[in-house]
């Protein structure tokens, strides 16, 4: 109803006169399946069962260490290993189930496209370690380009703002108008930020 209302009041479709907000659309979707959705799956097929034979192990040795010296305790063998852990030696928790499950290989690659880097999770194998050496080279440059073609989309609405503040406010005051510009920006973005959910 209301697309055939602003046909009939500008003469113009939806689609021809909202081109660049549907194409921008199209290409998000499309960059979420394709770059995000399947180097997901990529990395979570690769790497989902090469961390369980490791944990696995490191177990066997925790189980076998228990036997040969039964006087120490488990928490004191369990106090050890997060030592290690804390000084960097890649430790194990007390279940052995893999940590490359679908949602983690998505963070992953978001965090890899967007420059992030987390470092929660990282390619064991070396298929993995060149894929995303390989998926970053690509990835990257088309993120920044999708982040850059949302900022040209959002110029003018603040570009207008802006020039809305010169009119209210006046010409005279030039620096108050593009500091209240800045801030009102500035909230909007942390505001936005915050609002996203921790992962």
């Amino acid at each position: 109803m209301a697309i055939n209302l602003f046909a009939y009041l500008t003469g113009k479709t939806f689609v021809i006169e909202n081109k660049k907000g549907l194409q921008l659309t199209f290409f998000t979707i499309l960059y979420v399946f394709l770059v995000v959705g399947v180097g997901a799956l990529a990395f979570y097929t690769l790497e989902k069962d090469q961390d369980v034979p490791d944990r696995q192990r490191i177990l066997d040795v925790k189980a076998n260490f228990l036997k040969k010296y039964p006087n120490i305790s488990e928490a004191v063998i369990d106090e050890l290993f997060e030592k290690l852990t804390e000084s960097g030696i890649k430790g194990v928790e007390k279940n052995v189930t893999t940590k490359w499950t679908y949602g983690n290989a998505v963070l992953f690659t978001v965090t890899l496209l967007t420059t992030i880097g987390y470092g929660h999770l990282s390619p064991s194998t070396v298929v993995g370690k060149i894929l995303c050496m390989v998926y970053t080279f690509l990835g990257i440059p088309i993120t920044l380009s999708l982040l850059a073609s949302y900022v040209e989309s959002l110029k003018p609405l603040a570009n207008s703002y802006k020039s809305n503040l010169f009119q209210r406010i006046g010409y005279e005051s030039p620096v108050c108008v593009r500091l209240l510009h800045f801030s009102t920006i500035s909230v909007f973005f942390v505001v936005g930020v915050s609002s996203l959910p921790k992962a």
